[in-house]
């Protein structure tokens, strides 16, 4: 979609007048009622299968978020050979003065890779007291896509901790393969559902916060 927008971290593909036209598509200047958050609305379509049967689910979130797939890094082979020379250089300081460290290398995880990840099928999750398998697409697209890289996580100790990772934005972004696919299809079987899916439980809230980067994104363009 050539008028939508992305925002991320040290990437910005919204012109002023791509952004102009994105608020005229969302309904005036800042979508509706004058809310800056409307314009980062996007549905996510999730699809439950269990027991041959499938449930479509939808939901508001206002950022893409992604996790950090380590183990697709394209410098594996770099990133240990540094770590295993650095841990030889940590034992050999012991007690003495440690020398100047040379380049750190961390590793390169393609975007690609973290995409693959949030569109992956995920199997076995515990569903309803017993498992399903689960799919999530986008179910509308928003004028203005704010990504979130996700680089805290638990470590095998227990303890947070922050990736050391560079991952490369793209330029341009097609998600259109991965749009969901409305509901319930032909040949498809539906899971009943329960009472608080059929009042409408587990919506986001409206008034949810707009992401902090995207924000201050919005604001670098001259809109406050």
């Amino acid at each position: 979609c050539s008028d939508r927008c992305t925002c991320g971290r040290g990437l910005a593909t919204c012109s002023l007048d791509k952004l102009e036209r994105a608020e005229h598509a969302a309904g005036g200047r800042f979508g509706s009622g004058g809310n800056p958050g409307a314009l980062f609305d996007f549905v996510v379509e999730e699809r439950y299968e269990s027991s041959g049967k499938v449930l479509y689910k939808k939901h508001v979130e206002k950022n893409l978020a992604l996790g950090v797939p380590m183990e697709a890094a394209l410098n594996l082979d770099e990133v240990a050979a540094y770590n295993a020379k650095k841990a030889e250089a940590d034992a050999a300081a012991v007690g003495g003065k440690r020398t100047a460290d040379e380049m750190v290398v961390v590793p390169d995880v393609p975007f690609a890779a973290a995409l693959n990840r949030w569109k992956a099928e995920e199997d076995g999750l515990a569903f309803r007291g017993g498992v399903a398998n689960k799919r999530q697409r986008f179910g509308s697209f928003p004028p203005l896509l704010a990504v979130q890289i996700r680089r805290e996580v638990i470590g095998e100790d227990w303890v947070p901790k922050k990736l050391e990772v560079s991952l490369h934005m793209p330029e341009t972004l097609d998600l259109t393969s991965l749009r969901g696919l409305g509901g319930l299809q032909p040949g498809e079987e539906a899971m009943p559902e329960e009472a608080a899916e059929a009042t409408g439980g587990g919506g986001a809230a409206a008034d949810a916060p707009v992401p902090e980067e995207a924000l201050m994104m919005l604001m670098s363009m001259g809109f406050d």
